[in-house]
């Protein structure tokens, strides 16, 4: 019995990405039309396809494991010691969502919450944590989140956030000025 492909309305945009798939040739036992639908099906939630790998949910909630030169991070940001030390000692938990294109970035502590909403390549303006206020663009490459924060006031510094994620956990690894510092949370 064959398939027959349900008919939807693409943008253009998405008629462009789906282009760069191509149906399995080898050990292949279902059809074109199946095989198409499962890339849309794909594209159009929040776990993407990655051609190579597996699929990758990127909602979720994580909570903070570990974490590396943090404190070294924050100090070129000019964070004072006191927030610094509550920065560093906490467990952050971080909840990411996603509706029709509009996404949740929520991280709280026990003493704050902080959180981000954007749509993917929509440039908005942030107040960060540390007091910067940023022009934030969070963008999304295989299974990474890539924000991107440039400063408005002169003075203040860029910082770039990557979040990568896997089935049990995610690596965010933020740079600003040459120093970088890493964070794992784990998939709740």
């Amino acid at each position: 019995a064959g398939h027959r492909l349900t008919s939807v309305y693409l943008p253009f945009s998405t008629l462009n990405i789906l282009s760069r798939y191509e149906v399995p040739k080898s050990r292949c036992s279902f059809s074109a039309d199946v095989w198409t639908n499962t890339v849309i099906r794909h594209l159009l939630s929040p776990t993407r396809f990655i051609p190579g790998s597996n699929m990758v949910q990127f909602t979720g909630k994580f909570t903070r494991t570990s974490v590396e030169n943090y404190d070294e991070f924050l100090k070129v940001l000019n964070v004072g010691f006191l927030l610094r030390k509550a920065a560093t000692s906490s467990t952050p938990v971080m909840e990411i969502s996603e509706s029709d294109g509009n996404w949740v970035m929520k991280t709280s502590t026990t003493m704050k919450a902080m959180e981000l909403k954007f749509k993917l390549g929509v440039p908005f303006e942030e107040d960060t944590t540390d007091g910067r206020k940023c022009e934030t663009t969070v963008t999304m490459e295989g299974n990474k989140l890539i924000t991107n924060q440039k400063a408005i006031k002169s003075g203040q510094k860029d910082v770039m956030a990557v979040r990568e994620f896997f089935d049990d956990k995610l690596v965010m690894t933020m740079t600003c000025d040459g120093v970088t510092s890493t964070q794992v949370y784990k998939r709740d």
